[in-house]
């Protein structure tokens, strides 16, 4: 009982962290471009393609938070089940 309680308190966690690194990540891609594109043309009004460039990098970068938190949280929520399967065991011995 105690393994469930653990997976989905980890689960729960690991969502919240994926989503904030997701917002992180974005706002980082979308920036980046938007500095990129104010150093070059040194103006400040972006362009619609600057915009829809900024919009499409903020989205892949994102995503890129997102797969990478989450991929690391089912790692690490895997090892955590193991030791608390272990731990049952020991104790039931």
């Amino acid at each position: 009982m105690r393994l469930i309680g653990h997976v989905i308190g980890a689960a729960l966690k690991d969502l919240f962290s994926a989503i904030g690194m997701a917002i992180l990540s974005a706002a980082i891609g979308g920036g980046a471009v938007l500095f990129v594109s104010y150093a070059y043309l040194h103006q400040w009004a972006p362009t619609i393609l600057t915009d829809v460039t900024a919009g499409i990098i903020a989205l892949l970068a994102g995503y890129a938070g997102w797969t990478t938190m989450i991929l690391r949280a089912i790692s690490r929520t895997v090892l955590g089940a193991e030791k608390a399967v272990d731990h049952e065991v020991k104790q039931a011995a």
